[in-house]
């Protein structure tokens, strides 16, 4: 199975109240190819929306496969949008290819404040594009302020009940459930979930394609993913087996056997990937312990003279684990978003880490960063690079004819992206 993000856009996040679009792909698509386009880095200075991109994405995918997700992380949500608009408009198209069947998918999602935050879903709509991008008669399912507006011509099934007016509980997220789930009993039951199956479940596995890392890692995304790995289907089952992560906390994982199989076959990567890193590390000790259908394991970092839980290493270890985990969901086809990819660590690293990715284009990495070694390493993939300026506009390197990368961004040659200060700006704050 094949995954790419070909387009996305998002509003309402932190200072961003505009519309700001990425595209991944060409306009149109005939054979689709990921050479040239494995690869996006976004730069830009600090505050200009860098970081919410990143955010957004991931809330996308939250959202999308948690029922609970508004609830759960309300004070997130609460943090996030923008005052002024209180609404998150978030918009993604996919490219889903299994053997010869091929689909371009459309999610879109309007979340909205009410008052004393509460949040609800006003908006939310899937649908079929063709290969230019436009929308396939019939092949929409809208879901506007809790009632159904628009439904394929193919789906015929009940709603009544799922969705109230100002729904809290997102549509893609209950299907996911409802159908992939629950147990049915009755022909009509069985029929109805395989109609519906096959409208809904590309686009359920297109999210668990996805893979965020964060600059700041969150304690508990863990834990609270770790609960939706008990999916029936097996195509699905087999996805979050193989796309499971390793954090740089503790990990919960469900007791089920082969979970915990590729559990320990993923330890015995990310330990012969960080001793490549740090030769004095001997190994990684595993302690396990059963919480009723999760097992919690931590992980001992084992030195010559000494061991250390993950929770105490450095930053640039726990950075690592992150990395790893990256790898491993690219290797197997994976889209990974990673905010700050330079963060704590080494550019020579970067670079050799970067050239592999290039060398080996299996899946699609997205990312944010202010080192300006990835940039000199992607210059010949022009479609590779994109630029934010303080007007939250996305600028992309290939309008920019054969310039230099890097010179037209020091130089301040990008729209609206003029660095307007030098070395003697810093004397007058400072001092000599």
């Amino acid at each position: 199975m094949l995954v790419h993000i070909l387009e996305f856009s998002f509003s309402g996040i932190k200072n961003v109240e505009k519309k700001m679009k990425f595209n991944f792909y060409k306009k149109d698509i005939d054979d689709f190819s990921r050479e040239n386009y494995n690869i996006k880095s976004v730069y830009g200075p600090n505050g200009v929306g860098k970081t919410a991109f990143i955010d957004a994405l991931r809330m996308m995918k939250e959202v999308s496969l948690n029922r609970n997700y508004l609830i759960e992380n309300r004070s997130l949500i609460s943090e996030l949008i923008n005052k002024n608009t209180k609404c998150i408009e978030l918009e993604i198209i996919f490219y889903y290819e299994k053997n010869s069947h091929k689909k371009i998918l459309k999610h879109e999602v309007t979340i909205e404040m009410e008052k004393d935050n509460e949040f609800v879903i006003s908006y939310e709509k899937i649908s079929e594009l063709t290969k230019r991008y436009e929308i396939k008669k019939n092949s929409s399912l809208l879901i506007k302020n809790g009632m159904v507006k628009e439904k394929p011509y193919k789906i015929d099934i009940d709603f009544n009940g799922n969705f109230e007016s100002n729904s809290i509980i997102p549509m893609l997220a209950l299907f996911k459930e409802k159908i992939f789930k629950s147990e049915v009993t009755t022909k009509e039951e069985i029929l109805n979930q395989e109609t519906l199956r096959e409208y809904v479940f590309e686009m359920v596995f297109c999210y668990l394609k996805m893979t965020v890392v964060l600059n700041e890692e969150d304690n508990h995304y863990f834990y609270l993913n770790a609960k939706n790995y008990n999916i029936k289907n097996t195509s699905l089952e087999k996805e979050e087996i193989e796309n499971l992560p390793l954090s740089a906390h503790s990990d919960h994982i469900p007791s089920n056997p082969k979970v915990y199989k590729n559990y320990i076959e993923n330890i015995k990567k990310m330990e012969s990937f960080l001793k490549i890193l740090k030769p004095s590390l001997r190994g990684i000790r595993l302690e396990k312990k059963t919480n009723k259908e999760r097992y919690i394991i931590e992980k001992y970092f084992v030195y010559d003279k000494y061991e250390v839980h993950i929770e105490f290493e450095s930053a640039g270890i726990k950075r690592l684990v992150n990395l790893f985990n990256a790898l491993n969901s690219l290797k197997n086809g994976g889209i990974v978003l990673i905010d700050e990819l330079d963060a704590n660590i080494h550019d020579v690293f970067l670079s050799k880490m970067l050239q592999y990715f290039i060398d080996y284009p299996n899946g699609q990495l997205i990312f944010t960063s202010h080192n300006l070694a990835p940039m000199k390493l992607l210059q010949h993939q022009k479609k590779a690079i994109d630029f934010i300026n303080f007007d939250n506009e996305v600028i992309p390197y290939v309008q920019k004819g054969n310039a230099i990368s890097v010179n037209i961004y020091v130089e301040g040659a990008i729209k609206g992206l003029a660095f307007d200060y030098d070395n003697f700006d810093f004397i007058k704050i400072l001092g000599e």
